[in-house]
């Protein structure tokens, strides 16, 4: 017995050396190269020991090997695609692959948006040597997901597109599509100005909303060409469009004349009826209609209010409004439970609090359910002794009574020598850490804490590039619902709050950055800083998710 395993014990050895060791897989970094088996993988776009190769959904992925061994005809092959860390599907038992990248409904294999790990086996199967190799395969959409972002040149707007890791996984090249929307439509673009740019989802589809300050369209995302024009867009022409906004999932466009909220009961798709209807249509509505000046934070509620209660804010009237869109009157118009500027509410009148002028609203971190966050509002003050910067927290404490309060912070104040606060241009909240936000002016970006009075500016960003000057700032952000958490890849939830997107104008192109921030708001040294050069006058960015 003793002699059968030492004999067994050989044959294993011997099978063991007989096994190549190009391995690159599961951790084998112990085997080096042989010569009888080689393989290389023209047109991958990382390197020798990172292989990579992207494509779009609906595309076929073809790749091609090159394998070199003094006997080809002894070879097998094989492709798999990891289904978990160790399991794996078989793909094909061909040294090359031609996949179409379906996900149409009965593909036998999906492919979503995304990166897989494929898995390549060369075997000589007289010599039993085995050389294994990892392949990293980035599906992306069929039209661009990521930045959207919308701009204008020589009176003329279009929309460029930023597709990076934030919203593909494993994508380690972000890439750039210039005036994609004039691409996709012979060249044509919207006239006007740029006004707002907005991803609209829902459970029948997507859309993206793009407008001028007399022009506008909602865009398949399918194609990237207008599912409904301008002319379908709204049921009467609205004067002059001034701003787009979307709170508790209600998109509303403010013109001189009226505002109109999106229908969802059609969706975006083109029908008989238009996507925008004017909110305000008789003398009693009307009389509850507030200014196209008003300004709401982007998306979402006033914590602990009813769902679809929020607060706006008149830029003319120097006045706060509090809606319920919940108790509306009829569906569609929101109901203006006060007038915060009048008496018992004179408390909310920015004159009353000495706030000065109002840079902007955004919402924070979720609260308790769907559609609730807390809402800020930032204003800056100037006296003859310099600027402050003052952020209001609103709450819903007083909520049944038909009003709300409000938490006071002066967060940063400087003295007249300094002129930094007096430019300041655009305000965001993040959704990670309560209290912390960003603001920027045309020379910088900073950080600001509700709980600190910070008289030293805590910089995150300064433009560098001759005359350039910041015009705005993107915190990613989103609105997220369950059954967009299981449609969206997780890598983007991930990363919400922690990467912030700088806007920049020369006066000859547009430039984008992008920086790592970490959970605290403040800016993380291990995430590499991308700038995009090369766009029109960057109007406004919003983010595509799918």
């Amino acid at each position: 017995m003793k002699i059968k395993h030492i004999i067994y014990t050989l044959l294993i050895a011997i099978e063991t050396l007989g096994l190549s060791s190009c391995y690159d897989d599961k951790g084998n970094y112990d085997y080096v190269d042989i010569d009888d088996i080689k393989v290389e993988f023209p047109g991958n776009m990382g390197t020798e020991s990172d292989i990579r190769y992207a494509e779009r959904q609906g595309d076929t992925l073809n790749i091609t090997p090159d394998v070199e061994c003094m006997d080809k005809s002894h070879l097998t092959y094989l492709w798999e695609r990891y289904t978990t860390g160790v399991e794996t599907e078989i793909l094909k038992k061909e040294k090359n692959v031609s996949l179409p990248l379906l996900v149409k409904e009965g593909a036998a294999i999906q492919w979503k948006v995304g990166t897989y790990k494929l898995r390549f086996t060369v075997k000589d199967t007289v010599t039993m040597q085995t050389c294994q190799k990892l392949v990293n395969v980035t599906v992306k959409s069929v039209t661009p997901i990521g930045v959207q972002v919308l701009t204008t040149t020589n009176g003329k707007t279009d929309i460029s597109t930023i597709e990076d890791d934030n919203f593909i996984e494993g994508l380690e090249m972000p890439s750039v599509s210039y005036n994609y929307f004039s691409q996709q439509n012979k060249g044509k673009k919207l006239d006007g100005e740029g006004r707002n740019i907005n991803y609209f989802h829902c459970s029948d589809g997507s859309a993206l909303i793009a407008l001028t300050d007399h022009d506008g369209c909602s865009i398949d995302m399918s194609t990237f060409q207008p599912n409904i024009a301008y002319e379908d867009l709204f049921s009467e022409e609205p004067e002059n469009i001034k701003r787009m906004v979307n709170t508790a999932g209600v998109y509303l466009v403010y013109a001189d004349n009226n505002i109109y909220n999106l229908d969802a009961t059609y969706g975006l798709v083109l029908d008989d009826e238009p996507a925008f209807e004017p909110i305000f249509g008789s003398e009693e509505e009307m009389e509850y209609a507030p200014e196209p000046s008003y300004v709401s934070s982007e998306s979402g509620t006033m914590a602990g209010s009813l769902i679809y209660g929020n607060i706006a804010y008149s830029t003319e009237k120097n006045k706060f409004l509090l809606y319920d869109w919940y108790n509306a009157p009829m569906p569609g118009i929101p109901f203006p439970m006060q007038n915060m500027s009048e008496d018992p509410y004179a408390v909310f009148n920015p004159s009353n609090m000495n706030a000065g002028n109002l840079v902007g609203m955004d919402y924070g971190i979720y609260t308790n359910y769907l559609f609730s966050q807390n809402q800020w509002a930032l204003f800056k003050n100037e006296t003859d002794n310099g600027t402050s910067l003052i952020l209001y927290h609103f709450n819903d404490e007083g909520y049944n009574d038909g009003k709300a309060t409000y938490d006071k912070k002066q967060v940063i104040s400087t003295d007249k020598s300094n002129t930094e606060l007096s430019t300041v241009n655009c305000f965001q909240m993040s959704t990670l850490v309560d209290d912390v936000g960003f603001f920027s002016t045309p020379d910088g970006v900073y950080s600001l804490n509700a709980n600190e009075t910070n008289n030293g500016l805590t910089e995150l960003f300064t433009p560098s590039n001759g005359n350039e000057r910041v015009t705005m700032i993107r915190l990613l952000k989103y609105q997220q619902s369950d059954e967009d958490t299981q449609a969206v890849n997780p890598t983007f939830f991930s990363h919400l709050s922690k990467s912030l997107y700088i806007a920049t104008w020369d006066g000859i192109q547009g430039r984008i950055y992008r920086i790592g921030l970490t959970e605290e708001g403040q800016l993380d040294s291990a995430v590499e800083m991308n700038e995009w050069d090369g766009f029109g006058e960057i109007k406004d960015m919003c983010f595509r998710l799918q």
